[in-house]
């Protein structure tokens, strides 16, 4: 079953994070919901879609809240992003229809959840600062990994991918349509 992503074409570029945020949270919610291979397909969608947004607010948001805001903020969203990176992995290797699969999965939920919200409370704002027109602009950058699979869906390899080989394939779509 593949589900479309409804990300609003829209917006700057605090918008579309903010709309990949509530994506992201629902992705969580079918995973836990979901069984067998509609579970695979389901975490496998959310890696992805982890590692693409993941990859934008490293390249774009970072460096610019970066500016305004000093250091720590960022640190501490890149810290959180480093232990997500390091659940994700350890997931990989769980049986996702065992207990064990489940506990760590609800406690990556909580984590990447109470980091969106640090995101949209802390680092967001920093962006106020810089002109609606720059905002603007960013946006088509953070939405290039995204749009680097035209019709949002994951083909079959892609399902069996770790994440991070899905980051090296965001990366890659940022950074080659950038230079």
């Amino acid at each position: 079953m593949t589900q479309q992503l409804a990300i609003s074409t829209s917006g700057d570029v605090v918008r579309f994070l903010e709309a990949q945020h509530a994506e992201i949270k629902q992705l969580f919610e079918e995973v836990i919901a979901r069984m067998g291979s509609q579970r695979q397909v389901a975490f496998a969608r959310l890696r992805w879609l982890l590692a693409v947004h993941e990859t934008a607010e490293e390249a774009i948001v970072h460096p610019h809240a970066a500016r305004r805001a000093g250091g720590d903020v960022v640190a501490a969203r890149r810290n959180e992003e480093d232990e997500a990176r390091a659940a994700l992995a350890r997931l990989e290797e769980l049986d996702i229809e065992s207990t064990e699969f489940e506990a760590a999965f609800r406690e990556l939920q909580r984590d990447v959840t109470e980091h969106a919200t640090a995101e949209e409370s802390e680092e967001f704002p920093q962006l106020d600062g810089f002109a609606p027109e720059e905002l603007s602009r960013l946006r088509p950058a953070a939405e290039l990994a995204y749009t680097a699979r035209a019709d949002h869906t994951l083909p079959a390899d892609t399902r069996s991918a770790t994440y991070a080989a899905m980051v090296v394939q965001a990366r890659s779509a940022l950074h080659g349509d950038l230079r």
